[in-house]
């Protein structure tokens, strides 16, 4: 926000006008937060060896916040899970303190935008054929063929990637040329 002028617009409502303002071009992806720096990103892949085999020792957790993951914010949305849990919210927070970050929060909030420019990367990468197989996976309609809870854990599945393809296409430059350079250290699969 910090490219954003303040301008009070009397004749509009004034200040709840510019607050719906602001609102609305965050919503479009026009207010950008600080780019990633090489520094964030490295001290958030820093912190994986002393997570490996976290959610081990809290039964119910990976569970929980599976219950509540929106891939296009892996990370963060996973947090309220922690509310039932709050010795793993405590060493959580240490690990990531150990690794400069000021809050899970923080930690969260560059996670997800690390796991989204690594999709958007990977994405750029895609000749047109796979982008366009890709994207008719998601929007596939699912035959009767299959049984019915399989049916709709997949037609959920396809829908969850559709909405994270359609986010990575959102992605700022920044946060992937930042990304870049780190893409041989990155596994999707450590989101899951």
């Amino acid at each position: 926000m910090k490219h954003l002028k303040l301008i009070t617009f009397k004749c509009c409502g004034g200040l709840p006008f510019l607050l719906a303002v602001i609102a609305s071009l965050s919503l479009t992806g026009m207010v950008q937060a600080d780019p990633l720096s090489s520094g964030q990103i490295q001290s958030f892949l820093d912190t994986r060896a002393d997570l490996e085999g976290f959610d081990d020792n809290y039964p119910g957790l990976e569970k929980a916040s599976d219950q509540q993951r929106d891939m296009t914010r892996p990370m963060s949305s996973a947090l309220p899970a922690l509310d039932e849990f709050p010795d793993a919210r405590d060493e959580l927070e240490a690990i990531v303190g150990k690794h400069g970050f000021d809050s899970i929060e923080e930690w969260a909030h560059v996670g997800d935008r690390v796991f989204m420019a690594q999709i958007a990367i990977s994405m750029q990468d895609m000749s047109a054929e796979e982008r366009a197989m890709s994207e008719a996976m998601m929007s596939s309609d699912y035959g009767e063929d299959m049984p019915a809870p399989m049916r709709e854990r997949a037609r959920e599945m396809a829908k969850q990637g559709k909405t994270m393809m359609d986010a990575a296409k959102n992605v700022p430059e920044e946060d992937m040329e930042a990304v870049r350079p780190f893409m041989g250290e990155l596994d999707p699969e450590e989101y899951e």
